[in-house]
């Protein structure tokens, strides 16, 4: 008899005031036969801090909790305390199964044609292609593509046409703030992470006490994400910051973000819109 798993999935829905908050779903299996009673504390900061109930195995606990901020919740393990056939007897089980829920960091929304996207973005489409092959031109066909030389040759135009390729380039986001501003840093760092990422970049991601190397693709997101999610506040060495591509900094005053060469304010890069956590399983 044990927790088999704890399934989780984002959504958000207006509580009484009206106000949005952070819903999860969260599924607890338990196998086994009989009747039990079970108890199961949540972790701080859900809307159910609890549950106590009989039932009778297996059976499968739906909970909703509102998880607060990002960060790492463990669910489990249970109390289970199994009676006999009769109602009689009663053994107590000790499991030590647990699940951990993973809250990611809420997003800003970024101007699509703002300094982030431009920074994220090749001013030429053809930069991030490779030749392929010359064809006969088709109506449509961008004339910066028409390939001048060999029309000549054939009296027809004809255009380049490019095989996309995956982008090589590593964009090394170096983030750091004073104590009690984690959040903000985490959230920035996300914000421009995924951004890179989105672009087609390898992603390096430099927290206090920790790093991850860079890389793309769906598992790679999730260990950024999950980076910072539990990211606490701290400096990073001046070296490491003055080499990124993109330094955040969180402090009391504000979030400080410094692209390439420029300095910014947060809220000079982004929008008012923003991108609810999101809340996973880790394996």
């Amino acid at each position: 008899m044990a927790v088999r798993r704890a399934v989780a999935e984002r959504r958000r829905r207006a509580d009484a005031r009206g106000a949005d908050s952070r819903c999860a779903a969260v599924t607890v299996s338990l196998t086994g036969g009989g009747i039990a009673t079970v108890e199961l504390d949540l972790p701080y900061g859900t809307s159910e801090e609890r549950v106590d109930a009989t039932v009778t195995l297996p059976h499968t606990f739906d909970l909703e909790t509102t998880l607060e901020q990002r960060g790492l919740y463990d669910v489990g393990p249970p109390t289970i305390r199994q009676r006999g056939p009769l109602g009689l007897v009663e053994r107590r089980i000790d499991t030590t199964e647990t699940s951990t829920l993973v809250v990611y960091p809420e997003r800003y929304g970024l101007a699509r044609d703002g300094v982030v996207s431009r920074f994220f973005t090749d001013e030429l489409e053809t930069e991030r292609q490779e030749f392929d092959r010359l064809r006969e031109y088709t109506p449509g066909d961008p004339l910066r593509h028409i390939h001048w030389k060999s029309s000549a040759k054939h009296d027809e135009f004809l255009v380049m046409e490019f095989a996309p390729t995956r982008r090589t380039e590593t964009v090394t986001i170096a983030a750091s703030s004073t104590p009690g501003y984690a959040d903000e840093m985490a959230r920035a760092s996300a914000t421009f992470a995924e951004a890179a990422l989105d672009a087609g970049f390898d992603v390096e991601v430099v927290v206090p006490d920790d790093v991850l190397p860079p890389g793309q693709g769906t598992i790679h997101r999730r260990n950024l994400l999950g980076l910072l999610a539990r990211a606490g506040s701290g400096p990073i060495p001046d070296s490491v910051a003055d080499e990124a591509d993109v330094a955040i900094h969180g402090t009391e005053d504000g979030t400080d973000v410094r692209i390439a060469d420029r300095q910014y304010a947060l809220s000079e890069l982004v929008t008012g819109e923003h991108h609810a956590p999101t809340v996973e399983v880790a394996a």
